[in-house]
């Protein structure tokens, strides 16, 4: 039973939660909904790129550079779910505000946990994915879209 839970949380749930609520598409479209109401067409148009560069810039740099292998044929350092989860997240907490690592936060460390347990993936990997992705994602953001 726990076993198939995780199973879902890992292969079934996260992605597609991850693909419908931290996708680059919903974020710049959500984003740029709420901003148009209140500065120029531009300014959101500007934040919907950022978003989305700040997002693949880290899961590509990821791919790159996956090396080590849990299992032949499946090299796994850094985790990608989790760079993406990780970017995802950094770029709604930079631009949001803090308030938001209520939802981000435990939705990234749900699938971290999961891809672990489920040996998908090695605490090491989770946690370089983690720090990829957050970190570059917020450097990202803030260097091309600074909050006011």
């Amino acid at each position: 039973m726990i076993r198939t839970i995780l199973q879902l949380c890992a292969d079934s749930i996260a992605p597609a939660l991850l693909f419908s609520v931290f996708s680059e598409v919903p974020i710049a479209l959500s984003s740029a909904t709420s901003q148009t109401r209140n500065a120029t067409l531009g300014r959101a148009l500007r934040f919907c790129v950022v978003g989305c560069v700040a997002i693949a810039v880290p899961v590509v740099l990821a791919e790159l550079g996956k090396k080590y292998e849990i299992w032949h044929g499946h090299p796994g350092f850094p985790s990608g779910h989790t760079t993406f989860a990780a970017s995802a997240s950094a770029v709604i907490v930079t631009y949001r505000g803090k308030h938001w690592l209520l939802l981000c936060a435990p939705a990234t460390v749900v699938m971290m946990c999961s891809l672990v347990l489920l040996r998908y993936h090695t605490p090491v990997e989770v946690l370089g994915g983690l720090v990829l992705g957050a970190v570059l994602a917020t450097l990202i953001t803030r260097s091309l879209m600074p909050r006011e």
